[in-house]
């Protein structure tokens, strides 16, 4: 049984990972192929631009979390037609998010640009690129929801070969727009809005083609506001997860500018686009364990779903000190793939030095805030999320700089992750008590004195 578990976790850790490694890889195409046929601006727009454009993938991420969460624990309770009502409600639900989300997005997108400091043909090239992305937002949340829905759904090969499809289109159509047609931003935007359209193909067919467990038929497909808060309220973690992602860059990116200049900036995009994609693995790793806890949690299998998490906590120890080595001694490399040189590359080097401590530590909150999302423990796993996005890191990004300059925006992200590992060392102190107190009462309780 202990090794038929072990084949399972990896059935579904290592697919997951390298979909999430696929998904990550579009913003460093597009990087790439703009790096080098449009310049440094083009470049810098890309960077400038894209947490706005990740908004959409964060709802997706919402919704598409929280319903394959549940949708691995209906199935492990053995309550099918559950799981395909949740699907249909997470279709719906992310339409009407859409039609309120796109014209939001695309109209606040160049106020959000200049508070972030763009100006001029930046702020520009940026909008244009921003607000084509924005307009494929609905295949983004699709296609987001539909691959986690599948992966929980016991088809995690099938979900990384959706992910595996958009990525080479990607690259075709990079190609093709970026450097044959000269497009530019234009291209690369286009370039994504069309691979995820065809993902997004892949997935609705997934279930057309009866692949799935789930009974899914065309009364599924209904706005029930009571399941869809219970989508929302599960995956809250997700999203903050998203925000997490969105805050770095758009924090990075800002003190990076207003501390090291356009050099400082160009580095930035570069430190970015390499801290991401390995942000976006060791998700991965946490994502490949979420479908086996819930379904048995879901299941009631406690003592197996137990052993999933600490396979999760072993697997993010050794692939952070992978990444640790990564980063650093391939720190030489990164700059001249996306063709930044001079001052800009030294200090991106020295950014991606100091950043690379922070993987010790991420693996294992990752994988701790999955593992509380999909047994329910909802706080918990959005105190780690939350904890993070809105105070660890822009308490470090906004005060470290103040002391260490350029320096100190690098410094943020691991002196944030140590910060947060000790909170995650304090939830798991406190479980630790609870069962103590719960075994040995005697010893925790004082006890009455003893009186003649």
């Amino acid at each position: 049984m202990r090794l038929n578990d072990l084949k399972l976790f990896f059935n579904y850790v290592i697919p997951t990972m390298f979909s999430t490694l696929i998904w990550g890889s579009y913003s460093i195409v597009d990087a790439i192929f703009v790096g080098h046929s449009a310049g440094t601006l083009s470049l810098t727009a890309l960077n400038l631009s894209y947490p706005i454009a990740m908004i959409a993938a964060a709802v997706g991420s919402l919704t598409g979390y929280g319903a394959g969460v549940l949708v691995g624990q209906f199935r492990g309770a053995k309550k099918l037609d559950r799981a395909a009502d949740i699907l249909g409600v997470m279709v719906v639900g992310q339409i009407a998010i859409c039609a309120v989300l796109i014209p939001l997005m695309y109209f606040l997108l160049p106020e959000f640009l200049m508070r972030m400091g763009a100006a001029g043909l930046l702020l520009e090239e940026a909008t244009v690129y921003g607000r084509l992305v924005c307009l494929g937002a609905v295949t983004t949340m699709l296609c987001t929801g539909l691959t986690v829905v599948i992966r929980n759904d016991g088809h995690p090969r099938f979900a990384m070969m959706l992910d595996v499809t958009g990525l080479l289109l990607n690259i075709l159509l990079d190609f093709l727009f970026v450097v044959p047609l000269n497009w530019g931003l234009v291209g690369a935007a286009w370039a994504i809005v069309i691979a995820e359209t065809v993902q997004t193909a892949g997935g609705v067919a997934y279930f057309k083609l009866k692949k799935s467990h789930l009974p899914v038929t065309e009364k599924r497909f209904r706005l029930n506001l009571k399941d869809l808060f219970q989508i929302v309220r599960v995956g809250i973690p997700a999203f903050g997860q998203s925000l997490s992602m969105m805050a770095f860059l758009s924090f990075h990116n800002y003190q990076a500018l207003k501390y090291g200049g356009e050099n400082g900036l160009a580095a930035c995009a570069v430190v970015n686009e390499v801290v991401a994609l390995i942000l976006l693995l060791v998700s991965g790793l946490a994502q490949g364990v979420q479908p086996l806890v819930s379904y048995l949690h879901g299941a009631r299998s406690y003592w197996r779903q137990n052993m999933m998490g600490r396979w999760g906590y072993y697997a993010g120890i050794i692939t952070g000190i992978g990444f640790v080595a990564l980063m650093i001694f391939g720190a030489d490399l990164y700059p001249r793939l996306f063709d930044v040189t001079g001052v800009a590359a030294e200090e991106a080097i020295n950014g991606l030095h100091i950043c690379a401590w922070s993987f010790l530590f991420y693996g294992i909150i990752q994988v701790a805030a999955s593992y509380y999302q999909a047994t329910n423990k909802i706080l918990y796993s959005s105190l780690l999320i939350y904890g993070d996005t809105f105070f660890m890191l822009p308490l470090c990004l906004f005060t470290l700089p103040i002391w260490f300059g350029l320096n100190g925006v690098w410094l943020a992200l691991p002196v944030s992750r140590v910060l947060l590992f000790l909170c995650l060392m304090g939830m798991w102190g406190k479980r630790l008590y609870k069962k103590f107190e719960k075994q040995f009462p005697s010893l925790v309780t004082p006890q009455e004195p003893i009186t003649e």
